[in-house]
């Protein structure tokens, strides 16, 4: 696999703060540890209120950095102010998260049409362990109000 190009300072500034507008990310710690063409990389400590009830992290949060990884890499290959949706996403969870660790999710862009674009995820705990991997499938909306028509 080759090295993906970095982005202009510009634009990864731009994508950087982009990220800080997303509250439910936010509200999980969420953070961008690297964003490349078609790639990016979140990451999120372990704290308790992430918990589930078996004390490690809840399923539901390993989700979010699978969706949200894919989001950030493909918003590095969009038109900025295009808007993109989730359409489908798959997750597997392969073994906990537990105390003081982080999960890191290390997302690609596996193929980007003009409506459809699919990504792919491994997460890792702080040790480099495979702890998940996911999918997502996105759809290519365009700019913010835009049409069927105004797109086409």
């Amino acid at each position: 696999m080759t090295k993906p190009r970095r982005l202009s300072a510009e634009r990864e500034q731009a994508l950087r703060r982009h990220f800080e507008t997303v509250n439910f990310p936010r509200l999980l710690g969420m953070a961008i540890d690297d964003v490349a063409e078609g790639t990016c990389t979140l990451t999120v400590r372990m704290r308790d209120d992430l918990k589930q009830r078996y004390g490690v992290m809840h399923g539901g949060v390993l989700a979010t950095l699978v969706d949200s990884a894919v989001a950030f890499a493909l918003y590095s290959l969009v038109t900025p102010g295009d808007e993109i949706t989730t359409i489908e996403m798959k997750t597997n969870f392969l073994a906990p998260v537990r105390d003081g660790d982080v999960a890191r999710a290390e997302a690609r862009i596996l193929k980007k049409g003009k409506s459809i674009a699919v990504g792919d995820v491994h997460v890792r705990n702080g040790a480099g362990e495979l702890v998940g991997s996911g999918s997502a499938t996105y759809m290519l909306l365009g700019p913010k109000g835009a049409t069927r028509a105004t797109r086409a």
